[in-house]
């Protein structure tokens, strides 16, 4: 009995220390993808969000994961949060390249349309946007009431933690593109508050969607920072691409992710330098190894260096090119949530988007996303719609225009993702946004009664616009206007006047649907005045930030008033002691010279004997008497014009006598009598004697 007591004692000891040493095992790790500190908050709440199942959901048991409804509480108020898979994210082609040990290329093609990453709203508020993933409990982004909140799984519990967007720890950093360090200001812009504005900010001034095909590259040192997780990587950037797209649809663009480079085995090109040093070395290997790898409009580079203050940098305007499509993006201690507004401000860059900074915008929450500073913002101001209306307009976002077929989607097909698939009619999205469509119906997504069409630039009010109706106006001399044909909601596809035809009266030639002529692009420049083009050339250049650099006589920001030269970005070409300097030394030479004018005016006026007149005739004197050459002394004369001598400075009455009668003639010199002394200094002969 005591050795099978024992034995079952030894085995139970044997199960409590197998248990014990298996509990850590069974356990969430703590490192798990998803679950970081909360260090990087100054201010959250806890809250455990409550997942809503209806009976229907629980019959299509097929779509359960492809919509999601979640109960929150969020500052003492309770939402309703809608989520819908966002099948769109990532391409169908989708592919990773990573390198082995020695350095060679890899490439996968992973399965990602079962993925983990949705977008929603809020019930109740349309103009609310949520961009999760629900990978690890929920992450992700929430805007109520144009208010930008951040929700994050803490470890392993139920419990998530909730907070503003503005209460995030931000390592200080500003975009690195240079524009004038002045202070945002709004000037006369009043806040419009009415709902056709908030109507045209979320659905965008282009009626046309835009397609941006995102190509993300990770550094080796963020990805020795997770740990060499190739999946842990690629759903933090898969992450990072949900959140760009809820960025960027207010402006009817939408983010597709078609790859990503992780650089496992080392950085492919220099990270030595300054940001731009590292965005040229960039944009170079890109244009090398990977435009001709894989297509895309814009490569984002992820890197853990910092360069100083320096968040990112991008070039402006290059979304199309080989060449220059690119930005890089410092991923520091931010959060992914926080780091998405850098990515989506350098994106801005590429598409066209300069700062709002020294420009009057308008912005609903203060701060937007192309400040110059990493402000962590989700909205796009006034500004950056026109600057990504004028890309479009100059024919600067060509590739953008890809729209898919519904029979090459990129995605898996279905209602709700306005995207119009195979079999569907029309597409306006989730039930909340469908209830101002007119025209398409929700959960079907086929017309109305007695609709024609749904969307597209020759459809309005439900009906196909008549034969010959401009649906895209003549943008320039060097392009050609297109017309609905009256069957197709659709308008032709944009087209221009064949390159080298001449344009602007013959001085310039069309390319690409635009007269590249002088004027046209220095006014682009400058702004839409007509300047004089000769004028300018002689007193300016301009510089790589699209502002004039005055030459030395001139004065910046547009060289048309006399200064000192240089640019507002190139700093004071003048130092303001020494120049304060100089204007004390002029300031006491004029006015030396007005007291002596003063001083000559009032002696001249007063016939007064000056004072250094005595001083002259004495040293005329002491001349006279010197022993030493008195011949050669005596030889020079006194100036005979001074109105002085001894004797008229001894009587005062002579003096006042000559103001009332007038100068006198000068008299004649006196004779010099000789005397008899002098006389007998030479006897005269003597007279001859007498003859004998």
């Amino acid at each position: 009995m005591r050795t099978a007591a024992s034995a079952r004692g030894s085995a139970l000891l044997l199960l409590l220390l197998l248990l014990v040493l298996l509990c850590p095992a069974l356990s969430f790790p703590a490192e798990q993808p998803g679950f970081q500190s909360l260090s990087h908050l100054s201010s959250y709440e806890i809250i455990v969000p409550k997942r809503i199942e209806k009976e229907q959901e629980r019959e299509q048991a097929q779509h359960l994961e492809d919509q999601l409804s979640f109960r929150v509480t969020v500052e003492g108020k309770p939402y309703t949060i809608h989520l819908r898979r966002h099948n769109d994210l990532v391409s169908q082609d989708f592919r990773i390249y990573t390198y082995d040990e020695s350095g060679k290329l890899k490439t996968e093609t992973p399965d990602l349309q079962n993925h983990c990453h949705y977008q929603g709203y809020v019930e109740g508020d349309s103009s609310s946007i949520v961009a999760v993933s629900t990978c690890f409990g929920l992450r992700g982004l929430v805007q109520i009431q144009d208010i930008p909140y951040g929700i994050e799984p803490i470890n392993n519990t139920l419990r998530h933690a909730v907070y503003r967007m503005e209460n995030v720890k931000k390592a200080p950093g500003n975009c690195g593109v240079s524009h004038p360090d002045r202070k945002w200001e709004s000037g006369d812009v009043q806040r419009h508050q009415n709902a056709s504005l908030m109507a045209r900010r979320k659905r965008s001034v282009l009626q046309q969607t835009r397609y941006v095909e995102l190509f993300i590259v990770v550094d080796k040192e963020r990805y020795n920072l997770l740990g060499q997780n190739k999946t842990a990587v690629r759903e933090e950037m898969v992450q990072l691409a949900n959140f760009l797209d809820s960025i960027y649809i207010m402006l009817n663009i939408r983010i597709v992710l078609v790859g990503l480079e992780i650089w496992t085995s080392e950085n492919k090109i220099r990270m030595e330098g300054g940001a731009g040093d590292v965005l040229a070395n960039f944009v170079q290997w890109r244009e090398r190894e990977l435009v001709p790898r894989r297509r895309h409009d814009s490569a984002q580079l992820v890197l853990r260096k910092g360069f100083g203050g320096t968040a990112g940098m991008a070039y402006v305007g290059t979304v199309c090119s080989n060449s220059h499509s690119g930005g890089i993006n410092v991923f520091g201690p931010n959060s992914l949530q926080a780091f998405a507004s850098i990515v989506a401000h350098e994106l801005g860059h590429n598409l066209g988007m300069n700062h709002d900074n020294d420009r009057n915008c308008h912005c609903e929450t203060g701060n937007c996303i192309m400040n110059s500073g990493a402000s962590g913002a989700r909205n796009f101001s006034t500004c950056s719609e026109e600057d990504f209306e004028k890309l479009t307009l100059n024919k600067g976002g060509s590739c953008l225009l890809n729209i898919p077929r519904p029979d090459e989607t990129y995605s898996i097909p279905y209602c709700g993702n306005k995207l119009v698939d195979a079999g569907e009619e029309c597409d306006c999205g989730s039930v909340e946004e469908c209830k101002t469509d007119p025209c398409c119906e929700a959960g079907t997504c086929r017309l109305r009664s007695g609709s024609g069409c749904g969307y597209g630039d020759c459809c309005k009010d439900c009906q196909y616009l008549s034969k010959g109706t401009v649906c895209r106006e003549k943008a320039s001399e060097c392009d050609l206007p297109e017309y609905c044909n009256g069957s197709s909601a659709f308008c032709p596809q944009d087209v221009t006047i064949q390159n080298g035809h001449p344009c602007h009266q013959d001085k310039a030639y069309c390319y690409d649907g635009v007269c590249q002529d002088y004027e046209l692009q220095c006014q682009n420049i400058f702004g839409p005045l007509r300047l004089n083009i000769t004028f300018l050339s002689l007193t300016q250049v301009c510089n790589s930030n699209k502002n004039c650099h005055c030459s030395s006589d001139w004065a910046p920001p547009y060289c048309d008033s006399p200064g000192y030269g240089g640019s507002i970005d190139s700093g004071p070409t003048y130092n303001d002691n020494v120049a304060a300097r100089n204007w004390i030394l002029a300031f006491v030479f004029i006015a030396l010279a007005i007291v002596i004018v003063v001083l000559i005016l009032y002696i001249t006026k007063n016939k007064r004997t000056p004072f250094w007149l005595p001083l002259m005739d004495t040293c005329c004197r002491c001349f006279r008497r010197s022993d030493i050459g008195r011949q050669q002394v005596a030889r020079t004369e006194c100036p005979r014009n001074f109105p002085y001598s001894s004797r008229s400075a001894a009587s005062s009455a002579v003096v006042s006598s000559m103001d009332q009668q007038g100068v006198p003639p000068r008299p004649p010199p006196p004779v010099v009598k000789t005397s008899r002394a002098s006389e007998q200094l030479f006897p005269s002969r003597p007279a001859p004697l007498p003859p004998i």
